[in-house]
């Protein structure tokens, strides 16, 4: 017998959108129209990226100066900058509050960019799948690898890379799927030491990396990477120097994963927009791999990028102007405690979707932690009975033990309600014997 999840989830989705996260910012008269969709904080400046104009807002330096930057290529945030100033939509921010095109990207679709670790350079990703360094004295751009779908064997997938990140001597990116084939075999997450092959670390579609950068030459240890398959949101953490996946729920089913974002809002604090939902991540505690991750919120917004700026969070986007049936620029400032004050995140997920499982094999983690309702919806797809055992962390530290074992029949569905107030932050299965199942979970 089928689950009737979908039916609970629709019920759940279909509740009141969230209230207005903070105040929109005035903008002026001669704003462009497009929605926004990049942000770079620097200093008492902020940085606003459009698609064919950046903006220099100035915090109490009066009305905001637009800059036309016809033919930059690229429009997604890219790098926060040091004390000389930094990078967006391809044009060079410098410390005195210019921006300047580098000619050599006009016409790249930019999506990353991180600083080469032998040299001056500043390299810079494509969305087609092209690694380019720009000399930043002469505004030269050369190319560092031009065919990085045949490096990451995407064969006949078509390229959609979204992110660049680079530490310890390491680069990673980001590749995102064709819509509807996510779990296929066409998304990566893919790392390189600068020589020699890829290594391909996730084969899902991939959409946001970031992490801690290597400080005064010194090896930091985080890496974060945000993904979905067709069974969830996934978050890729490396940390103590091997990597480890772990599930989340969505509130809206992906169809693109352009928009959501892991973005630093404080030194160890990751707030993260995921199909609908804000998480906050921090690192693993003493003696644990798996990150701190807790949901804080629904988010009904179109949004493209946030950032921490003078002790605010601004939400950047694009909202839907009713009167002239048109999309126009989202400013928001907000705050943390704002954001964790919305209406309460709800979700779905699922570890196997009419998947064959072995005889004691055991799924990959889901959070469950901070939800108010949690039920576990499984599903024996089999000829022969099914024993499953709910295993929980209680306490993020990755001691894993059992909650409830679940007895399924022959071709029959059993739902499992978590006790009201019941505390855990990870949520696995284990199935006792080999069979077909489709364990799924919705949360409220």
């Amino acid at each position: 017998m089928r689950t009737p999840l979908r039916l609970l989830l629709l019920m759940a989705l279909t509740q009141p959108c969230a209230v207005a996260l903070g105040e929109n910012l005035t903008l002026p008269k001669n704003f462009p129209s497009d929605p926004i969709q990049a942000l770079l904080p620097f200093d008492n400046r902020l940085w606003i990226a459009q698609k064919n104009a950046i903006t220099m807002w100035e915090r109490g330096g009066g009305s905001p100066t637009t800059l036309s930057m016809e033919g930059v290529g690229g429009s997604a945030r890219l790098m926060m900058g040091s004390q000389t100033g930094g990078v967006l939509a391809g044009a060079l921010i410098s410390a005195s509050g210019k921006a300047e095109a580098l000619p050599g990207l006009s016409s790249a679709s930019v999506v990353g960019v991180c600083r080469h670790p032998a040299d001056h350079r500043l390299c810079f990703l494509t969305e087609e799948g092209r690694l380019l360094g720009a000399d930043v004295a002469t505004k030269e751009v050369a190319g560092i690898f031009e065919n990085l779908p045949k490096a990451l064997g995407l064969g006949s997938h078509p390229a959609h890379l979204r992110a660049l990140f680079a530490a310890h001597d390491r680069l990673y990116l980001a590749n995102e799927a064709n819509a509807g084939q996510a779990g296929k075999g066409g998304g990566r997450l893919a790392e390189w030491d600068w020589r020699g092959a890829w290594r391909m670390v996730d084969t899902a579609s991939f959409v946001d990396v970031t992490g801690i950068e290597s400080v005064n030459g010194e090896r930091e240890n985080l890496v974060l990477a945000l993904g979905y398959d067709d069974l969830s949101v996934l978050l890729r953490v490396y940390s103590n120097l091997q990597w480890k996946r772990y599930r989340l729920p969505w509130r809206e089913r992906p169809s693109t994963g352009i928009g959501q974002r892991i973005r630093e809002i404080s030194p160890g604090q990751w707030l993260m927009l995921a199909f609908g939902n804000f998480y906050l991540i921090q690192p693993p505690i003493p003696g644990s791999n798996q990150p701190q991750v807790r949901p804080l919120s629904a988010c009904t917004e179109s949004l493209h990028d946030f950032c921490a700026w003078g002790g605010s969070i601004v939400l950047a986007g694009g909202q839907q102007d009713r009167t002239a049936g048109t999309t126009q620029p989202l400013l928001r400032e907000t705050t943390l405690a704002a954001i964790t004050a919305s209406p309460r995140p709800t979700g779905q997920g699922a570890w196997w979707r009419t998947t064959s499982v072995n005889a004691n094999q055991v799924s990959e983690s889901l959070l469950i932690a901070g939800f108010q309702k949690r039920t576990v919806h499984l599903s024996n797809e089999g000829d022969s009975p099914l024993t499953v055992d709910l295993e929980i962390d209680a306490n993020n530290t990755e001691a894993y033990r059992g909650l409830y074992r679940m007895q399924v029949a022959p071709h029959s569905y059993v739902p499992y309600v978590f006790p009201e107030g019941y505390s855990a932050t990870w949520l696995r299965l284990r199935a006792q014997e080999a069979g077909m199942v489709t364990a799924e979970i919705s949360l409220e």
